[in-house]
C-alpha cells in the first residue's frame, strides 16, 4: 500500500510563467540528488487534451534545461485490430512497460509516458464493469500491473478526465463526418469516464494521482497547473526526508581522530542515536554542518572473500576516481521513522540490495559497527552502520559477478570476490575509499 489520490480542481488559478520558470531554476540545483528520471504518466479520456498537454509540458522541461524523454503512446501501433479488446489492452501494456524499463537508465531528467500502468488498470477496469473479463482475471492482472518493481517506477499519474458529450464535440470539430466510432461515441465515452474515477479510487494506494477535469478549462492554463504539479512532485522526488543526528553526537562518539575508523556500537549508542533521530531534507543535511546523515550500509561476504566494486566510468576530477568500494549505502529515509533504528537500518538496506540485485528472497545481514571519516567535508556528513551481507547462495554470488551495477548517474561498476587477506597487500592492485580501507583494517583485527 503506497499512495494517496489528490484532486485539482479546474477552477484553481494556474500558475504565472514567471513562477514556473523561477520553481524550474532552482530545482536544477537538486537533481544531483536524483538517482533516476522522475516518471510522470498522463491517462484519461480521449480528447482530454492529454497529447496536446503532452507536448507542452515536454516544451516547458525542455526549454528550462530538462532533460525530457518521451515514451509515446503505443496504441496507434497496436497490430491488434478490435480496440477495448483484452488482448489490445495487453499489447499496449506489455510494450509500454518494455519502453519504461529500458528508458530508466537513460540520460533524462524526466521521462513522459503517454498511457502506462495506470491506463491499462483503467481499460482493465471497463472490461471488468463490462463483463469481458471474468473477475479471476481482472484481479490476476491487476496483480501483475501492480507488483511494486513495476507501478513504484511511476512517481506521478496526470489523469486527465472530460465529459463525454464535450469529448464528442472536440472530435466531430475537425471532421466533416457524423458517423460514430467504436470508442467515440457517448455510451463508451462514459462508460470510460466510470472506468477512470473507479480505478483511481480502487487504487490509489499505489500511485500518486492528480485528477484534472478538462470540461471547461483551457489548454494553457491546464498545462500550466499540471507544470506545477510536476514541479513539486519532483521537489519532493530529489529531495526527500533522511535520517540525521547532530554531528556533535558523532563526534562524542568518535573523538577527534581526523582519519577514518570503525567503531563498534554499543546499545547505550544506539538508543542516543534513536533520541536524537530526525528527518530533514537532503539538500538541507547535505548543506548544513549540524548534522551527520546516518547510512546504512552492506559488505557483501563470502567465507573469507569480500566483493569488491570497481568504476568503469568516473569523473577524473572525482575524489573517488580510480578507487574502488566494498560497500553498498543508501539513506535511511522517513519511511523508517516508526520503526526502531537497528530493524530500520536493516530493512533500508535489504531493499536496497534486493533491488540492486533484482531479487526478492530476503538476506541474511548482520550489524557490524559504524564507520566515520572525518578528512573531508563530504565524507564527514555521513556516518555508516556497517552490516555485513552473507553471499552464501550461488544465486546471489552470480547475480554480483555477472551484473554491471549503475549505482549512481553516470557511474557504472563491475566487480568480484576478492580476499580479505589480499586486500591488505600493499601489491593487491586494489585502491579503496576511505570507509571501504578502515572497513578492511577492521575486519583484519
Amino acid at each position: 500500500m503506497r499512495r494517496a489520490t489528490r484532486g485539482a480542481r479546474a477552477a484553481e488559478d494556474p500558475p504565472s510563467v514567471r513562477d514556473l520558470e523561477r520553481r524550474a531554476h532552482q530545482l536544477h540545483e537538486l537533481l544531483k540528488y536524483a538517482n533516476r528520471p522522475l516518471v510522470v504518466e498522463l491517462a484519461g479520456t480521449p480528447k482530454s487534451g492529454k497529447s496536446t498537454t503532452l507536448d507542452t509540458v515536454k516544451h516547458f522541461f525542455t526549454r528550462n534545461g530538462f532533460r525530457v524523454q518521451v515514451l509515446t503512446e503505443r496504441a496507434e501501433a497496436c497490430p491488434v485490430a478490435m480496440k477495448g479488446h483484452l488482448f489490445f489492452n495487453t499489447w499496449c501494456l506489455a510494450s509500454a512497460l518494455a519502453e519504461l524499463l529500458g528508458k530508466l537508465d537513460a540520460p533524462a531528467d524526466i521521462i513522459l509516458l503517454d498511457r502506462g500502468l495506470f491506463d491499462s488498470l483503467m481499460w482493465l477496469r471497463l472490461q471488468g464493469l463490462r463483463g469481458e473479463v471474468n473477475s479471476n482475471e481482472e484481479q490476476t492482472i491487476a496483480s501483475f500491473i501492480l507488483l511494486a518493481r513495476w507501478c513504484s517506477l511511476i512517481d506521478m499519474v496526470v489523469v486527465m478526465r472530460v465529459d463525454a458529450a464535450v469529448a464528442l464535440e472536440r472530435e466531430r470539430a475537425p471532421r466533416i463526418s457524423s458517423k460514430l466510432g467504436s470508442i467515440m461515441n457517448l455510451d463508451v465515452l462514459q462508460e470510460i469516464n466510470h472506468a477512470i474515477d473507479d480505478a483511481a479510487s480502487r487504487y490509489a494506494d499505489y500511485f500518486i494521482i492528480y485528477t484534472f477535469n478538462t470540461t471547461e478549462s483551457r489548454q494553457r492554463p491546464t498545462a500550466a497547473r499540471i507544470a506545477s504539479r510536476i514541479l513539486s512532485r519532483f521537489e519532493a522526488f530529489a529531495n526527500p526526508l533522511i535520517a540525521v543526528v547532530p554531528r556533535k553526537l558523532v563526534l562524542s562518539h568518535f573523538g577527534k581522530n581526523t582519519t577514518p575508523e570503525v567503531r563498534h556500537c554499543t546499545r547505550r549508542m544506539i538508543r542516543e542515536y534513536e533520541a536524537n533521530l530526525r528527518f530533514v531534507h537532503r539538500r538541507t543535511a547535505e548543506e548544513s554542518t549540524k548534522y551527520v546523515q546516518l547510512v546504512p550500509c552492506g559488505v557483501f561476504r563470502s567465507n573469507h572473500e569480500v566483493f569488491v566494486f570497481r568504476r568503469r566510468e568516473a569523473d577524473p576530477q572525482s575524489r573517488l576516481h580510480g578507487r574502488a568500494t566494498v560497500l553498498q549505502a543508501c539513506h535511511l529515509s522517513a519511511t523508517y521513522r516508526r520503526v526502531r533504528l537497528p530493524k530500520a537500518l536493516a530493512r533500508s538496506l535489504e531493499a536496497k540490495i534486493q533491488r540492486l540485485l533484482h531479487l526478492s528472497r530476503s538476506l541474511r545481514i548482520n550489524f557490524a559497527g559504524c564507520v566515520w571519516d572525518p578528512s573531508s567535508t563530504s565524507s564527514e556528513r555521513h556516518v555508516g552502520f556497517v552490516h555485513n551481507i552473507e553471499a552464501e547462495t550461488p544465486e546471489i554470488q552470480g547475480a554480483l559477478r555477472k551484473k554491471e551495477f549503475r549505482l549512481q548517474r553516470g557511474e557504472r561498476f563491475s566487480g568480484s570476490f576478492v580476499g580479505i587477506d589480499k586486500l591488505a597487500a600493499a601489491n593487491s592492485g586494489v585502491y579503496l575509499e576511505s570507509w571501504s580501507t578502515a572497513i578492511m583494517a577492521h575486519y583484519l583485527k
